[in-house]
């Protein structure tokens, strides 16, 4: 194996031309990949082919190599391939159309000549040009071209070449650091390169920035990732070097990706200006609406939480009235029945002592009855005398009057009329023993007699010539009749 060869300072595409009239280089060497690199441009450079390096290197993926990544070259010694041809048979038009991805030195190097020479050929002050613009070259390129003749002769292309166009310098690690969901885009950087750091892929960028291809400018802004993901704190850093450029390789863009970061920034804006900033504005629309959709949404979701919240406060505050109700309607029902059976043990205990005074009444009243109507039997035999009113002789009156005053102290009234107030007026057939009957109009009666028992049996002093004796109504039916029970 021969020395390590690393090649720092300039993209692969310009190192290509540089080394189109270089020498036969040895194909045992050991390459060290660098920032902005692709498998193809190294391949080209030691007049290889991609196939012949990812077998010897065991490659599976050939658009993935890594800053840093060492490769041996197959063992063959070539005549490494230049643009020469192709850049001889593009000067025989004079004119070259600048196509998407550009710059000045890439289309210097291609035609043999110079950045300087161009901007003199073509009035161009700065690095700035257009798509589609149409740049001279003729007239330049043999000069370029003998002046690299020249030089090959000596062998010192390379080295007069990159002390002239892009000196080696020691630059500090470009560093791409994700803190946040957003990520703004500075120079040097690309789209794979982002993707990596944000440990995200490129594809997911795409989609969420509105982006058709992996164009980007340094100040657009990123978004990394969902609403919904939080954000990773990464750093991303790829080895010193000299162009900034992209560490993932990518075939289709290598011209573009090589360049220094100064150039990709301005001649890829310019070439497509009003899409990118047509994307940008896409973005930033679909990243307001998504914003204000997540917003309805949790503003949504608020209201039917509080909605949610104030309907279980109302169910639960209803479930305790209805429970208290209930409750107070028990206890109202239980101090109800309490106080019915309160009511009724009253009323029985009321009834039964009226029941027993009247038990009682009765009883006294059956005594009282029977001690009037032996009373009144003992003068059986006495003579009627009307107007009489002592044993010796006895009207009608004299002798109800005579009997009450004797068996109860009462005076019931001297003759028939004021008798028959004496009590409340009662059926005949109602009256007991000791009621008064009465023959007669109310207010006119005419005779008066004892009730014995309550089946009409009565005592009296019937009339003249005759004596106290007893009958019954069944002879002698009175009118109506007074009850005395309240004298017995």
């Amino acid at each position: 194996m021969s020395k390590l060869k690393t090649m720092v300072g300039t993209s692969l595409a310009t190192t290509t031309a540089l080394l189109a009239f270089a020498q036969t280089a040895s194909a045992d060497e050991l390459y060290k990949v660098n920032a902005g690199d692709t498998l193809s441009a190294i391949a080209n450079s030691f007049g290889t082919s991609v196939d012949a390096i990812a077998k010897e290197n065991n490659i599976k993926d050939v658009n993935h190599i890594l800053v840093g990544q060492q490769f041996n070259i197959p063992t063959e010694t070539v005549k490494i391939d230049t643009q020469a041809s192709q850049a001889a048979s593009q000067a025989a038009d004079a004119v070259y159309h600048v196509q998407a991805g550009d710059t000045l030195n890439q289309i210097a190097a291609k035609f043999n000549t110079t950045a300087d020479a161009l901007r003199q050929l073509n009035q161009i002050s700065g690095d700035l040009i257009l798509v589609g613009q149409q740049l001279k070259v003729k007239g330049q390129v043999e000069a370029a071209q003998n002046t690299q003749a020249d030089q090959a002769e000596n062998g010192k292309v390379v080295a007069d070449t990159v002390a002239t166009e892009a000196p080696v310098v020691e630059k500090e690690a470009h560093v791409i650091t994700i803190n946040g969901n957003t990520y703004t885009v500075k120079a040097g950087d690309t789209l794979p390169a982002i993707a990596q750091a944000a440990g995200t892929s490129v594809e997911n960028l795409r989609a969420l920035n509105g982006l058709s291809s992996d164009f980007i400018y340094a100040g657009q802004v990123l978004v990394l990732y969902p609403e919904a993901e939080e954000a990773p704190v990464a750093a991303y850093q790829t080895a010193p070097e000299d162009a900034e450029a992209i560490v993932i390789d990518q075939p289709a863009k290598e011209e573009v990706v090589a360049q220094p970061a100064n150039q990709v920034a301005q001649e890829e804006v310019v070439a497509q200006p009003a899409s990118h900033n047509q994307e940008k504005a896409q973005t930033e629309a679909q990243i307001a609406e998504a914003k204000a959709q997540e917003e309805a949404q949790a503003a949504e979701a608020q209201r039917q939480q509080e909605a949610q919240a104030a309907e279980a406060q109302r169910q639960q505050e209803a479930q305790a009235a209805e429970a208290q109700r209930q409750q107070e309607a028990q206890a109202a029902e239980a101090q109800r029945q309490q106080e019915a059976q309160q009511a009724e043990a009253q009323r029985q205990q009321e009834a039964a002592q009226a029941q027993q005074q009247q038990q009682q009444q009765a009883q006294q009243n059956k005594q009282g009855n029977q001690n009037v109507v032996a009373t009144a039997r003992q003068y059986t035999g006495v003579p009627y005398v009307w107007g009489g009113k002592t044993p010796n002789g006895f009207d009608c009156s004299g002798f109800t009057n005579y009997v009450y005053r004797e068996a109860t102290g009462q005076d019931i009234g001297g003759w028939t009329v004021p008798q028959e107030s004496a009590g409340p007026t009662i059926a005949v057939s109602q009256a007991q023993a000791g009621d008064l009957y009465f023959w007669g109009n109310h207010g006119s009666s005419y005779h008066v007699a004892l009730a014995t028992d309550s089946q009409g049996g009565y005592i009296h002093a019937p009339a003249p010539g005759q004596t106290v004796t007893e009958s019954n109504v069944q002879y002698f039916a009175p009118h109506f009749a007074v009850s005395m029970q309240a004298y017995q």
